[in-house]
Parts: structure tokens; sequence; C-alpha cells
């Protein structure tokens, strides 16, 4: 019989013994778990790498509280238990950490206001097969002018276009040089440097209406200013680039005859 009792002695010292290291076990996981997450600095944007360390880290949090949870609810296993489980002690710092996570917001950037394009297709520039400019155009180029000074720091993109009539190379040469003229006239008045333009000729090659028709072909023959955002260009004097548009699709369509 006294050896029946030394087992049952020794058996139950091994069961305390790992019980114990069981707890510690299970300590030093949850608090390496805890200072892993608090070690991750706090990402501005969910872009930054911190973003996702973070999120794995909580997640690996969650678990162990739902862990503790089940312990705190249904008791401990026995393999912990034995009135050594020292765990309960760090859930509520572990349940703290995890109801104080916020994860980052996306900065949105207001949306822009797109102005209407503005076409201008009743006026004329040329006369027929011309790329000399009208008198009469001054007052359209002054409108489309003041539209382009009100957004400098873009790229201005002027693009000639004609009709189906005539030849083809002859008629991508007219609206290259239709193209070229407006941009001398909005150079030299608005007082823009080289960087500010690049000059297109399409000919007959985009039309916006039938050529069958006069109207159509009338509306055909335009020449196309845009604004298109290129990294520094039209950086005009005394402007700095933060004075750049709020809208880089403003377009205007000056139609020649």
């Amino acid at each position: 019989m006294l050896w029946a009792l030394w087992l049952f002695v020794l058996a139950g010292a091994v069961a305390l013994c790992s019980s114990a290291w069981q707890n510690v076990l299970l300590l030093r996981q949850v608090s390496d778990d805890l200072r892993r997450y608090q070690a991750i600095p706090e990402p501005a944007t969910p872009s930054q790498p911190e973003h996702g360390l973070r999120e794995q880290a909580v997640a690996v949090l969650r678990k162990d509280a739902a862990r503790l949870d089940r312990f705190y609810r249904e008791g401990e296993p026995l393999s912990i238990g034995l009135g050594l489980y020292t765990a309960e002690r760090i859930r509520p710092p572990l349940l703290a950490a995890i109801a104080a996570y916020r994860p980052p917001v996306a900065i949105v950037q207001p949306a822009t206001k797109i102005p209407d394009p503005v076409r201008l297709d009743s006026l004329s520039l040329f006369t027929s097969g011309s790329a000399e400019l009208k008198p009469g155009s001054t007052k359209v180029l002054v409108n489309a002018l003041v539209g382009i000074k009100a957004q400098p720091g873009w790229l201005i993109v002027i693009a000639g276009h004609t009709d189906s009539t005539g030849d083809d190379a002859r008629n991508l040469a007219l609206s290259r040089n239709r193209a070229g003229a407006v941009r001398d006239w909005m150079q030299k008045m608005g007082d823009l440097p080289d960087s500010c333009f690049a000059v297109q000729g399409h000919g007959a090659s985009q039309p916006i209406a039938s050529n069958d028709t006069p109207a159509g072909r009338a509306a055909n023959r335009r020449v196309d200013i845009r604004l298109v955002p290129e990294t520094g260009a039209c950086v005009v004097p005394a402007q700095a680039p933060e004075g750049q548009p709020q809208s880089p699709h403003y377009q205007a369509t000056l139609s020649s005859q």
C-alpha cells in the first residue's frame, strides 16, 4: 500500500509540474503576441506595410482572446488547471488592445468638379485651305486663352483636324499647321513658355460628325485644345507648381471652316 501512495504522490507532483509549465508557456505565448503587436508602428494610411503587419498581429490576438475567453466561461482544462492557471491576468490588457485597434482610414481626395467642355463651333478661325488665322478669330482665341491662363501648370495640347475633302497628306499638314498657328498666337498673347505646348495634326482621322454633309464637314474642321497633367510642364514664371488647376480635363474646341 505504501508504494501505491508514493505512486499517487509522484503522479500528483508530475501533474502539478506539468500544469505549471503549461501555464508558463501559455502566458509567455500570449505576452509575446501582445508585445509583438504593440511593437509595430501605427500606420497613417492603409498603403503602408505596417498596416498589413498590424492586421496579422491583431488577428493572432483575437485568437488568443477567444481561447482565454473560453477558459474564463467554461473553465480551464486540467492540463493548465489544478489551481495554477495564471493567464487570466493577461486577458484584460489583451482585450483592451484588441478593442483599441483602429485600422487606418484611406485618405479620399475630394471629387474634382469637371467643367463642361466648351465647343465654339459657330466661329471661323481660318479661310478654306489656309493655316493663317482670320482677324475675326481673335475673340474666339482670347476666350480660349482666358480658360488656359486660369489653369497653368498643365501641358496644353493643341490638335488640328480637317474634314475628309481633298488629299490625306495635305489635310494632315494643314491640320498640323493650323494647330501651330493657334499655338503661336496663344504663346505670344499669353506669354507662355514653349514647355506649355504640344502641337498635333490629325487630318481627317478623328471626325466628330459625318463628312457626308456640309454641316458635318464644318464640325470636323476644328482645333481642339485640352489640358493634360504632366509633371514639370508649363511652369509659368512667378507661379508656383502648387497653383495647378483643379481639373485636368478642361477642353475648349475651336472650330475652323
